[in-house]
């Protein structure tokens, strides 16, 4: 019976920065870090990225966040960023604690952020692909 479902939709405001993070860990075979910041692979991460790929990953995404809100429009529905939880962990999980009734408790992310640095950075065309997205609806993601 999911009548009593509860739903949590966990979604990227810079759907960029999802794309960048899956082609560095896709390159480097990282999924995920829990131990100090390896800064030896640093250029490792760099990607060059196509406005067509950024264009279909942001179409893509875009689709499937609102086929989830479709989905689920009937059931109990708590919608959180990942740039609130990176941001600011402690309230976020509360909420979500909240959300599903279970007693608030301390805690303490098990993961860290990987690819902090800025999009600049991270994006070897950067600039250029700035300047193709300019005036479309993907331009807030290059600021």
């Amino acid at each position: 019976n999911l009548d009593n479902l509860k739903v949590i939709h966990l979604k990227r405001n810079n759907i960029l920065r999802a794309l960048v993070s899956q082609k560095i860990a896709f390159k480097t075979d990282v999924w995920k870090e829990v131990g100090p910041k390896d800064e030896s692979r640093a250029d490792d991460r760099k990607v060059r990225l196509s406005k067509e790929e950024c264009e279909a990953f942001f179409e893509k995404t875009r689709a499937w966040e609102t086929d989830g809100d479709r989905m689920f429009c009937d059931k109990a529905l708590l919608q959180i960023s990942y740039e609130e939880l990176a941001n600011d962990y402690q309230d976020q999980m509360q909420r979500v604690l909240a959300f599903l009734d279970v007693s608030p408790v301390e805690m303490q992310p098990q993961t860290r952020r990987q690819n902090p640095e800025s999009l600049r950075e991270l994006i070897t065309n950067y600039d250029q692909l700035k300047e193709s997205f300019a005036g479309s609806s993907w331009q807030e993601f290059f600021r």
